[in-house]
């Protein structure tokens, strides 16, 4: 690795030589893949927010909503307008994987300090900033954090599963679409 890889707007620092700069270079793609899903995700619930709502104005709408409510107001608005009771139960499965599983997992790579492992061999470290307030045993109080080691590889995971809610969504989106048209055609 030399200077020629970098783009021109980079700043000059030496960084790159360093030996743990590989391990950040490695974490670092990952999480900016992480960035570049979840803003698709993000998009197709949009989209079949809009698609449900029967309006063209996404970002007008989407733009301005909080994306756990987004996700509420999804939920709610599908009931009412569903299909069919599976499409509902498939939609609201994806619904709780992203709310409950997905974001929160995503809110923690994004936004805790990462750090180098003392152990040189081990992957980076997602530190929490978050203290917690925990009672392992009765009566007995400890502040934590969450401290794990993190490979890019988990990072990728975590990215996978969330180009399969995009999937999921954007065929519910697509079933929705069908059946709104079937319905307005009969």
């Amino acid at each position: 690795m030399n200077d020629e890889d970098f783009p021109p707007w980079a700043p000059e620092l030496d960084f790159y030589k360093a030996p743990d700069f590989l391990k950040s270079r490695r974490t670092a793609e990952a999480l900016g893949w992480l960035v570049m899903a979840w803003g698709s995700l993000e998009r197709d619930a949009g989209t079949l927010l809009l698609a449900l709502i029967g309006t063209k104005f996404v970002y007008e709408i989407t733009g301005n909503i909080d994306f756990r409510e987004k996700l509420s107001i999804i939920k709610s608005i599908a009931f009412e307008t569903t299909p069919s009771e599976e499409w509902f139960g498939n939609l609201d499965k994806i619904i709780i994987e992203i709310d409950q599983n997905l974001r929160p997992e995503r809110n923690r790579m994004i936004h805790d300090l990462w750090i180098h492992h003392y152990d040189k061999t081990q992957p980076m470290v997602r530190f929490g900033l978050t203290p917690k307030i925990r009672r392992p045993q009765a009566r007995q109080r400890i502040q934590t954090r969450d401290i794990l080691p993190i490979s890019p590889e988990e990072i990728w995971a975590l990215v996978l599963k969330i180009y399969h809610c995009i999937s999921e969504l954007r065929k519910l989106t697509t079933e929705f679409e069908r059946a709104a048209s079937s319905d307005k055609s009969a």
